[in-house]
């Protein structure tokens, strides 16, 4: 309101200055001084209110080239490339640092192919990413090869958004690229670092299974000069635990994946090898391997091999006395709820109802209870037609 009202009154006396000079000479001087004198006063201080005006107006042009000043040499003088690409992948613009990463002159690069810069294995990853981001208009990020004009190469991840220039009725996109040599180098170092820890963790594996393995010897050695039975079975039963364990780190030397166990194959290979140790009749004795997508890394598959090797021991030395005819089964299976489940049943005999599995006296059970309360997890016993030990534990 206070603006409109300055406009008219300026505008009044535009209108009052006009009038008077219009008059002519003869006019003019039949016209009042006071009057004269009261308009050439108005006149002033509107011409001063003009200047200070004027004044204001260059001090806020000169403000808003500074800041354009700065934020053009922020754009320019950037640590990444700028670059605005018609849907044609004509670069349209350029920041000078943008143009340094490829090697050209700004001016030059302005309508040249942004595909130009681009190495030829790493083109189509280009033009996946130009139509991602054309099909989608979201911001779209890749990792590719550019070429400068010298044919030297970098890694360079881009980080596009499309723009709609309704204006120039056709669509665009910017494009960040950033120099990625460094991270690549430091990743490519990580790798060759993680490869040889890979190899030397393995070669420990290796050599941890080797002298398991010579130790189980000296103990199968050892045992050929024990006449007492107790004592030929503990020495048999030390043995076969510490090629259980033995075994494990045989299946972790031989893994790809030097984090986790197979455990199919590891079952499989143990059982084979306990069947062997206690002389049993496969005709008799059938054994059953129902594992699936189990993968266990080594704090857990020590105490769940020591656990199996218990079990299936204690199922082929008492379920099946005088050549009883039977079958051992072990099922281990993950849950819905990220937790294992291993299950080792056989349809023997049955264990007997006067033993506590938690307060045995007998090694073997107590071993199982100190190895299941290891993996935090509960041990359950059925003994109705035989015996089932089911242990749950998280994975």
């Amino acid at each position: 309101m206070k603006k409109d009202k300055e406009q008219s009154h300026k505008s009044e006396l535009r209108e009052r200055a006009e009038e008077f000079l219009n008059k002519g000479p003869s006019a003019m001087k039949k016209v009042p001084p006071k009057d004269v004198k009261s308009l050439i006063e108005e006149l002033q201080i509107h011409q001063v209110e003009l200047e200070m005006q004027n004044e204001e107006l260059r001090e806020s042009q000169m403000a808003l080239e500074e800041v354009r000043d700065r934020y053009a040499n922020l754009y320019d003088f950037a640590p990444v490339g700028y670059f605005t690409i018609s849907e044609e992948e004509l670069v349209l613009e350029s920041n000078l640092t943008g143009a340094a990463m490829l090697g050209v002159e700004r001016r030059k690069l302005t309508g040249q192919p942004f595909s130009r810069f681009i190495t030829g294995d790493t083109e189509d990853t280009f033009y996946f990413h130009r139509g991602k981001l054309l099909e989608t208009k979201e911001k779209q990020t890749c990792e590719l090869k550019l070429k400068k004009k010298d044919g030297s190469e970098f890694h360079a991840q881009l980080d596009s958004r499309f723009v709609d220039d309704s204006a120039a009725d056709f669509g665009q996109f910017r494009t960040v690229v950033s120099n990625i040599d460094d991270r690549k180098h430091a990743e490519e170092q990580l790798r060759e670092s993680l490869k040889e820890k890979e190899v030397l963790l393995q070669e420990i594996h290796h050599r941890v299974k080797n002298n398991m393995q010579i130790v189980s010897s000296l103990l199968n050695l050892q045992s050929q000069y024990v006449k007492d039975k107790e004592s030929l079975e503990m020495f048999k039963e030390s043995r076969d635990r510490i090629l259980s364990m033995a075994s494990i780190h045989e299946k972790l030397y031989q893994s790809k994946d030097l984090a986790r166990i197979n455990f199919d194959d590891y079952i499989r290979s143990i059982t084979k090898h306990l069947f062997r140790a206690y002389v049993v009749d496969p005709n008799a004795v059938r054994m059953n391997v129902n594992c699936s997508d189990v993968f266990l890394d080594i704090n857990k598959a020590v105490p769940c091999g020591l656990i199996i090797n218990e079990l299936i021991s204690n199922a082929l030395k008492h379920a099946f006395p005088e050549g009883r005819k039977g079958e051992v089964t072990i099922d281990f299976h993950p849950d819905a709820d990220n937790r294992l489940t291993l299950a080792v049943s056989d349809n023997g005999v049955g264990f007997p109802e006067d033993i506590d599995i938690s307060d045995s006296e007998t090694l073997g059970l107590r071993l199982i209870s100190i190895l299941v309360t290891q993996l935090k997890g509960t041990l359950e016993v059925e003994r109705d037609g035989g015996t089932i030990f089911k242990i749950t534990f998280a994975a």
